[in-house]
């Protein structure tokens, strides 16, 4: 397979802070908030009363980087905890269909925070890179996981703020600017996080990251040299919650479908349904970076021009 060619592409979502919802009510089949008084068994920092929580999966650094926005503090005294990017590149990346709607796939190795991020925020960019050495770089910082990367992508908090906090709550992504990328999109998924957590106050059974229900947040968006377009996507069929992770399932969840056990697989197979294309600005040529036997590589020469015929439907 070394030999064969695959195409980079990074991926980036978000990953989003854990609702602790009071436990389910068995004789009512439904999950209802504790009164003031209750008294709570949650482990957690916060209390069972819809105040984010960090997810099973964060380190000590995502919760800084999650706190490092510059945020009004919640009503226990503490700072808020905000959803935060992930990325990873990918060579395993390819068209699924065409029609109704076009879909893409690709495959997560297990573990993955990126896997859990997908799942907590329902949507996913899958940036197709530009065959040049912009491209080649900007794919490299994004291979080494998260404990692997030192500077610029690592977006740790103590960098962060030696940088003069211009990449505050862009964690993995602060610092892409040297390379001559920009970040879209926080404006965005932090007014969605906000208008979610409200929304979630006054539902007394529901909210963000409730139940089955999918509340899906902007993705961020990677734009400048190296880029050269962005295909964004949904998660498709999020109802199929066996596949995510434990944290994401119903208590009910029995994890038993066709795709195996998440628990025990070193794989994920991830589908998205394409809702957008956002384009580059045309640098780079148009045939999109590839990597093959140990190296990344430019397109060659033109061998022979391959007539398509769209099949009559």
């Amino acid at each position: 397979m070394r030999q064969m060619p695959h195409p980079v592409v990074i991926i980036t979502t978000l990953d989003c802070p854990q609702r602790r919802w009071p436990r389910a009510d068995p004789t009512k089949g439904m999950q209802q908030r504790s009164s003031p008084s209750s008294p709570s068994s949650s482990s957690h920092e916060d209390d069972d009363d819809g105040i984010p929580v960090p997810p099973p999966h964060w380190t000590g650094s995502d919760v800084a980087d999650s706190r490092s926005s510059s945020d009004p503090k919640n009503g226990s005294g503490r700072p808020r905890l905000r959803p935060i990017p992930r990325a990873m590149t990918v060579s395993s990346f390819t068209s699924l269909s065409l029609r109704p709607r076009e879909k893409v796939l690709f495959n997560i190795a297990l573990p993955s925070r990126t896997y859990h991020a997908i799942f907590s925020s329902g949507r996913f960019n899958a940036h197709v890179l530009a065959g040049d050495e912009h491209g080649a770089r900007l794919a490299d910082l994004f291979t080494k996981g998260y404990s692997g990367l030192n500077g610029v992508g690592a977006g740790g908090a103590e960098q962060q703020e030696e940088a003069g906090n211009s990449g505050r709550g862009l964690g993995v992504l602060a610092g892409l600017e040297q390379f001559g990328v920009e970040v879209l999109g926080k404006r965005e998924w932090d007014a969605e996080w906000d208008a979610a957590a409200a929304t979630a106050n006054e539902d007394e059974y529901g909210g963000a990251g409730h139940g089955r229900e999918v509340v899906r947040y902007t993705a961020p968006l990677l734009r400048g040299k190296g880029v050269m377009h962005v295909l964004k996507c949904d998660l498709y069929a999020p109802g199929y919650l066996d596949n995510a992770p434990p944290e994401c399932r119903e208590p009910s969840s029995s994890a038993s479908i066709i795709g195996g056990d998440r628990e025990r697989d070193n794989f994920c197979i991830m589908l998205g349904d394409v809702t957008d294309i956002v384009y580059g600005d045309g640098a780079g040529g148009n045939i999109a970076l590839a990597y093959a036997d140990g190296a990344y590589r430019m397109p060659g020469e033109q061998i022979l021009k391959h007539a398509a015929v769209l099949p009559k439907r």
